[in-house]
């Protein structure tokens, strides 16, 4: 093998690793909720009451949940993570898998408007039958829908691409494909330019609208919700998602609450990061049920779905005399390793107590970069004394930093310009201002493996296997 050649070699195989597109951030895939009603479980969905939208096991692929867009008539859901989709001036991509089961007068679209409902408040609207119950694809096409010339068949899976172009032609693109629809083996533009429903002012898409015609019909099932928002991507996502952090705070008894070392968390509170002097793995029931844990500290024999990290207000733990402290919960348990996992989620359970029946302490996530740390800039609440799922869309999230040194500082510090690289050697949640219980659970790290890096630690050891004997007989 000649150097040339073995260079060559290797460009290709390290092209093999790249993506020409931009990069997917995963929206939502729905799994970590229970089966039922998506809008009571997530702060990211809203629906009308009497919405039949629900998370469902697919019936395809059994330990997959997907979105059901029930069948009845004039009804709505919208996902809203308090971020820009589509920059108003900017191209963005939103991929979605989809799935009709029989028959449907349905639709999925992007909007600018932060709460949705009426069908002029999409924008790009891609709608499965027109007027009446079909499995016929239209798009709306500047003045009225136009027929995308497609039948979907049914219960069959499809990769959708909705390309927006919110830029001055405001307008959509839409690509097709399926591996189980011969007709649609290779993805396929069906709908080019399409002009955007409504008029002036245009501003940033923020919303995934889904909304239901009259009459209604059949369901259809989505999955698998991804958004570009840096231009054209025509690539498919991966969806490998997996659960690569969990800790459930089990507890081995019934009867008598832990310290919070047993499940490997510390609680610190105030300027000075000093231990919070109660801060307990909890006797009762946690939520979720059923759940294991996974890369976080083993416990022998826990009682089944017991146990919850809990810190307790007044004197003996941290001052709220003066309108309350900084209090953080974190481990250092297990360290993220992001050379080769992507971490997409966040996710965990809260049940704050509401003093006086207002909102909860405000939760932010926080991540230790290698010896930094830093803070969502979002935050999360739970409005009633219920178990509340909260998740953080790591791809999408923006940052604070945190000055945070046990027993020395621990204080909120300016925005990040971005979170640097390097791995996540500790992680947890923060409050501005503790006031009230804590109560936390199930906090959970979901991450995609990077096959890009497995292969470019193939090509470098390929090219350490050929290169270096050769280097050696030439001394």
């Amino acid at each position: 093998m000649t150097r040339a050649c073995f260079y060559g070699i290797c460009a290709m195989l390290c092209s093999l690793s790249s993506n020409a597109w931009g990069t997917f951030v995963l929206l939502d895939n729905f799994e970590g909720y229970n089966t039922g009603a998506i809008a009571p479980q997530s702060g990211w969905w809203n629906a009308e009451l009497n919405s039949a939208a629900t998370v469902a096991v697919d019936p395809t692929s059994v330990g997959n949940n997907v979105l059901v867009q029930g069948s009845a008539g004039n009804r709505w859901i919208h996902f809203n993570d308090g971020m820009s989709l589509v920059p108003n001036g900017s191209v963005g991509t939103l991929f979605f898998r989809m799935c009709v089961p029989e028959t449907a007068h349905n639709a999925i679209s992007l909007s600018q408007v932060q709460e949705p409902k009426e069908w002029a408040d999409g924008r790009s609207i891609l709608r499965i039958g027109e007027t009446t119950s079909t499995r016929d694809l239209w798009a709306w096409s500047g003045s009225g829908y136009t027929s995308l010339s497609h039948q979907l068949q049914a219960d069959t899976w499809y990769n959708v691409w909705m390309v927006a172009d919110n830029t001055t032609n405001r307008a959509a693109s839409y690509y097709i494909q399926s591996d189980d629809d011969p007709a649609l083996a290779a993805q396929t533009l069906l709908g080019s330019n399409l002009g955007f429903r409504g008029a002036a002012p245009y501003d940033d898409l923020v919303s995934v609208f889904f909304r239901t015609g009259s009459p209604g019909a059949g369901d259809v099932y989505f999955d698998d919700l991804f958004i570009d928002s840096t231009g054209v991507n025509l690539a498919t996502p991966d969806v490998r998602e997996a659960v690569v952090y969990r800790e459930i705070f089990p507890n081995v008894s019934s009867a008598n609450d832990l310290n919070l070392s047993t499940a490997g968390w510390n609680s610190r509170w105030g300027e000075s990061a000093a231990n919070v002097q109660v801060q307990q793995v909890a006797r009762a029931l946690g939520s979720p049920t059923n759940l294991l844990p996974f890369n976080s500290n083993p416990i022998d024999n826990w009682v089944t779905d017991y146990g919850y990290l809990v810190t307790h207000p007044g004197s003996d733990s941290y001052n709220h005399g003066t309108g309350g402290d900084p209090v953080l919960h974190w481990t250092e348990e297990y360290t993220v390793d992001r050379s080769y996992l992507n971490v997409r989620e966040i996710q965990w359970r809260q049940r704050n107590n509401l003093p006086d029946d207002v909102a909860d302490d405000a939760m932010r996530v926080a991540v230790r970069i290698e010896d930094d740390w830093f803070v969502s800039e979002q935050t999360f609440s739970n409005t009633t004394t219920s178990w509340t799922p909260m998740q953080l869309n790591f791809g999408r999230a923006t940052w604070l930093e945190l000055e945070f040194d046990p027993g020395s500082i621990l204080e909120l510090g300016a925005a990040a310009p971005f979170l640097p690289d390097g791995n996540i050697t500790a992680f947890g949640l923060f409050a501005d201002n503790a006031t009230v219980t804590h109560r936390i659970d199930s906090f959970t790290i979901l991450a995609i493996p990077e096959p890009g890096s497995a292969v470019l630690l193939a090509v470098a050891g390929l090219c350490a296997a050929w290169w270096l004997p050769r280097r050696r007989r030439r001394r």
